[in-house]
């Protein structure tokens, strides 16, 4: 029998078809394929019976790739702006995927799976609405089932208008997070564009040159600030300053990470790096380095506020997945295993997943005033450690990746 071609499988696992004649006998058996069996000569695969979720598999993929081999996304992104594609650029690292939507070249709609870009922390960023307030609105989207944005606007949280400009920012920050990217697959693809979400207009190409030039410049910050846990501290506060400025200044009289910061002002994790770094360039501020975690004046109540958010975080996870008393079950666990019972007596996990902030502290203070913050500290990790330990069952690998840097970031800027 003739060859009819051959196939090839490289060593990063992708699989590559030569041969006219066997592309045609191949295309008998479309569909959706799973590994079998293999082993040194054979390789056997079995048709599965459904189509998977994921839309680069759904639709006709126009072209594919690793993105280290192409350099960056920003090469990619370049070529379907100035080709003027119109599809769905999807892009793939470990469990995170972030999909970016053009038509004739320009962006109409991102959405991402990573908890970051959600509509509820843009909103929370760039200042829109309280953390509170937040919280609450997802609550009640979780029972009625519907889309935070229509909530908003139903009970008069936030006008139309209002609305619209943060989908528009959601789409842009998604954008240009999708620049950083140096490691992953890509996947472009026909896309239906009356079906893409919250479908919007924007010139790419001059957000991909404002992408370039941010991914630029956050390399520069970075070597000074290598992450949000940096903390700085003031140096001197004299000389002509603006509004903005001299605001961080103020807030910076005692140590601040810049994650503190990022987190006061709200205006985005880039417009405060830039801030950040033109005071310390100036020798307004400078990195802590030589800090001790007791001279960072991190308090009891801030380090509380600091935990509850990530247990509130692992809370809304266990909810998604059905295992809404896991907090409590890790706290039962935890308090057999760990002497911490005079500080957590009494304190329970509340419906969001905070615990007793008042009482958590009516406990330190009779721990004795010099040790309150390192105890607290101490306890609060290993409880922290303890419920994303016990959660790993039904965590997703994003999920849990986050939860762990979370964790480090923690345990970092506490010192313990």
């Amino acid at each position: 029998m003739e060859n009819q071609g051959f196939i090839k499988i490289d060593r990063t696992g992708k699989t590559l078809v030569f041969g006219e004649s066997l592309k045609r006998s191949l295309s008998h058996q479309a569909g959706y394929y799973s590994l079998d069996e293999y082993d040194y000569d054979r390789v056997s695969f079995t048709r599965v019976p459904s189509i998977p979720r994921h839309g680069e598999l759904r639709e006709p993929i126009i072209f594919q790739g690793d993105i280290g081999g192409v350099g960056s996304t920003i090469e990619i992104v370049n070529f379907v702006i100035s080709a003027r594609l119109t599809g769905q650029l999807t892009l793939v690292k470990g469990e995170v995927r972030k999909s970016v939507f053009f038509n004739d070249g320009e962006l109409t709609a991102a959405r991402s799976n990573h908890l970051d870009d959600r509509l509820s922390e843009v909103l929370f960023r760039f200042g829109a609405l309280e953390r509170e307030a937040i919280e609450s609105a997802e609550e009640a989207c979780s029972h009625t089932q519907q889309p935070l944005g229509n909530y908003l606007i139903k009970n008069n949280i936030l006008g139309q208008g209002q609305l619209y400009l943060f989908f528009k920012k959601q789409v842009e920050e998604i954008f240009y997070s999708t620049l950083l990217w140096t490691q992953g697959e890509f996947y472009f693809t026909v896309s239906h564009f009356d079906e893409n979400p919250t479908p919007l207009k924007i010139n790419a190409q001059q957000l991909l040159l404002e992408g370039v030039r941010r991914a630029d410049e956050m390399k520069r910050y970075k070597e000074r600030l290598p992450s949000t846990s940096t903390t700085v501290e003031l140096v001197h506060d004299e000389g002509e300053l603006n509004d903005d400025l001299r605001a961080i200044i103020g807030y910076t009289q005692t140590p601040r990470t810049l994650q503190q910061i990022i987190d006061y002002f709200r205006i985005g994790e880039f417009n405060m790096y830039q801030r950040v770094f033109q005071l310390i360039h100036s020798g307004m501020l400078r990195v802590a380095d030589s800090l001790n975690p007791e001279d960072q004046k991190l308090s009891v109540g801030e380090l509380i506020m600091l935990f509850n958010r990530t247990f509130t975080m692992i809370c809304q996870f266990a909810k998604k997945s059905g295992s809404s008393d896991s907090l409590n079950m890790g706290l039962e666990v935890f308090l057999k295993f760990y002497d911490s019972d005079k500080l957590l007596e009494g304190v329970t996990f509340d419906v969001k997943g905070k615990l007793d902030q008042v009482r958590l502290l009516s406990n330190a203070e009779r721990l004795g005033e010099n040790e309150n913050l390192h105890y607290m500290g101490q306890a609060l990790c290993e409880l922290l450690y303890i419920q994303i330990f016990t959660a790993r069952a039904w965590l997703s690998h994003e999920e849990h990746s986050q939860l762990q840097d979370v964790y480090e970031e923690i345990s970092s800027l506490i010192a313990v």
